[in-house]
């Protein structure tokens, strides 16, 4: 709305609040005429079946019809429209408010279509056509009815005025279920409002719907008898929804069992008009934008995270590499070195023996160490016999850890390390799965970890693969999808996914039903809602589709791959032993060949 037409009606407004009923402008003139007080009873009785704030005129002719004077004198603020202005009234004033729309002689497409922009995302209140000296009526109706379709006005009273005549004994009321039609009442025999919320009742009018099939908002299954059947707490919202106000659900093409669809292709249908009501619903991180206008009230408020495989057991050729790591190796070669040298500096010293290949491996050094029988050297000195007695306790020691630790692994195997956050996962070699339709709404948000996202467009692998627990990656989801992951995994000896506090990638997501703009099944829907989470219907509905889950065994409550308790081992358990004795041959197989090939040499030489 430009300045210059602002300043225009909040003058017009003020003279009216002041009661000047004669504007100062050029043009706008009202003298009184036969119709002002009848019309004046008419909104005094329009007002307390349900009170208004302001009076919204929109008017064809360069001013203001006599006959409609009443209206100027009704205490309520007003303001006046014409073809040529326009504005949207919901960022500006309350919506509580009584459209008058005046048209002499014909139906005016101009002053229609600007009231229609003004009244853009609240076409559901009040309207009253007055149509003053229309010499066609039915013409007059037939293409009003249309524009009041095409602009999805619901809410929308008729009456015709003639100059020389006396207050008509008939108005027509704006019948839109189940096609628009008008419902002629005659002005004495009312009885009900003249606005009655005809979404009360919508008489059996078909809706256009279709679902995404993503558990647990929707799920949809055959029957015994082989009839199409719907569950989740989304769909059961909208089949109550056409229960309650009586309407009949259609859906937009024949879905096949089975196959996901992302919200997001669901939704779009919306937006190219196929479908009325959507059976899943939608988001948006930015909430000061108009699109939240068309949509319902916020439904459910989730997060989003990422949930990742709970560390598993470790497995007998792991536990053995826990064994037969560094520092047992490390332990026996440091402690065999230095025991070897010190045994060779007793026998140089004391007996002025010195044999070269015991001075870092002694063959009377290294069986104490591991905990076997040795011999030892029949010598009276003190210091070896207490070389000895140290030799003997470090290899009991040595050998006790050794069986203590390995009985306790292989009775209990320990686990792996556990990814819990998501510097965890940039440092694993972890995948996580997600879809590119979700991945496009997040932006950057998983920049830090995006060398481990893998992406996908097959909605339907996706969810199977989350379902199944397929624990090759990760996953992002919702937090109703993971509650149904938690429920599933609650009989499971060992939770096979798990998430955490530090994995929560959004923390709220409002989430609602995608409506078209101007739908008139808004206010309904907005009724609805608040409704079923004020009677916590969700929770029963989240119950009853995991029920059915369960029945129709798209669902197993214990793990049907789990393990045997008892296994023997195979060969391959034993790996690390393999690889121990294959480099203690070859080290042997070495040493043989090297010295076989130096006493051939000294023989040869001597």
């Amino acid at each position: 709305m430009s300045f210059h037409n602002m300043l225009y009606s909040g003058i017009v407004v003020f003279s009216l609040l002041r009661g000047c009923y004669t504007s100062p402008l050029k043009g706008f003139s009202f003298p009184a005429a036969k119709h002002e007080h009848r019309f004046q009873r008419w909104l005094q009785i329009i007002h307390k079946e349900h009170s208004f704030e302001t009076i919204l005129v929109a008017y064809s002719n360069s001013s203001l019809d006599v006959r409609l004077e009443g209206i100027l004198e009704f205490p309520k603020p007003k303001v006046l429209l014409t073809s040529t202005q326009g504005f949207a009234y919901h960022k500006l004033y309350n919506s509580e408010i009584l459209v008058i729309i005046s048209m002499t002689h014909k139906v005016h497409d101009d002053l229609m279509q600007n009231a229609a922009q003004t009244l853009n995302f609240m076409r559901h209140v009040r309207i009253l056509l007055v149509a003053l000296d229309v010499l066609n009526q039915k013409d007059f109706q037939d293409i009003s009815l249309g524009l009041c379709h095409k602009h999805q006005m619901t809410n929308v009273l008729l009456i015709f005025l003639y100059e020389l005549k006396e207050w008509p004994s008939h108005y027509y009321q704006l019948k839109p279920y189940p096609v628009y039609h008008w419902l002629s009442i005659a002005m004495n025999q009312r009885t009900k409002d003249y606005f009655p919320p005809h979404w009360h009742n919508m008489q059996n009018v078909t809706i256009r719907t279709y679902s995404d099939q993503s558990i647990p908002k929707s799920f949809l299954y055959l029957d015994a008898e082989g009839n199409l059947k719907t569950n989740g707490y989304v769909a059961r919202l909208i089949l109550l929804f056409a229960q309650h106000f009586n309407a009949n659900l259609q859906w937009y093409k024949p879905p096949k069992l089975g196959e996901v669809s992302h919200f997001i292709a669901i939704n779009k249908l919306v937006d190219d008009n196929l479908i009325d009501i959507p059976m899943t619903m939608v988001v948006s991180a930015t909430l000061g934008t108009d699109e939240w206008l068309h949509r319902s009230y916020f439904y459910q408020v989730e997060n989003a995270r990422l949930i990742v495989p709970c560390a598993q057991q470790l497995t007998r050729k792991e536990v053995f590499s826990v064994l037969l790591d560094v520092r047992f190796f490390g332990l026996i070669i440091f402690c065999t070195v230095l025991f070897s040298l010190l045994h060779s500096l007793v026998d140089y010293v004391f007996e002025g023996i010195m044999v070269t290949s015991n001075v870092l491996l002694s063959d009377r050094v290294l069986p104490p160490i591991l905990g076997q029988s040795f011999v030892a050297r029949n010598s009276p000195w003190s210091v070896l016999k207490l070389l000895y007695i140290l030799l003997s306790f470090l290899g009991l020691n040595i050998s006790t850890q050794f069986s203590a630790t390995m009985n306790s692994l292989f009775t209990s195997h320990p686990y792996h390390q556990q990814i819990e956050t998501m510097t965890d996962i940039r440092d694993s070699a972890l995948k996580m799965h997600i879809l590119k339709s979700d991945l496009n709404l997040m932006g950057g948000t998983l920049l830090p970890i995006f060398r481990s996202l893998i992406t996908s467009d097959n909605d339907t692998q996706y969810h199977e693969m989350c379902l199944n627990f397929n624990t090759s990656t990760g996953y992002f989801t919702s937090s109703s999808f993971w509650r149904l992951l938690e429920l599933k995994q609650q009989n499971f000896k060992q939770k096979l996914f798990c998430s955490y506090e530090n994995m929560t990638v959004y923390l709220l997501l409002p989430w609602a039903i995608h409506l078209p703009p101007n739908s008139p099944y808004k206010k309904p829907m907005d009724y609805l809602v608040q409704q079923v989470n004020a009677m916590g219907l969700v929770d029963a509905w989240y119950a009853s589709t995991f029920n059915d889950m369960v029945k129709q065994k798209k669902i197993a409550l214990f793990n049907v791959n789990v393990e045997d308790k008892v296994q023997a081992m195979t060969a391959s358990d034993l790996y690390w032993t393999w690889i121990i004795l294959i480099i203690g041959l070859s080290m042997g197989i070495a040493a043989f060949l090297a010295e076989h090939w130096h006493n051939k040499g000294t023989r040869f030489s001597d």
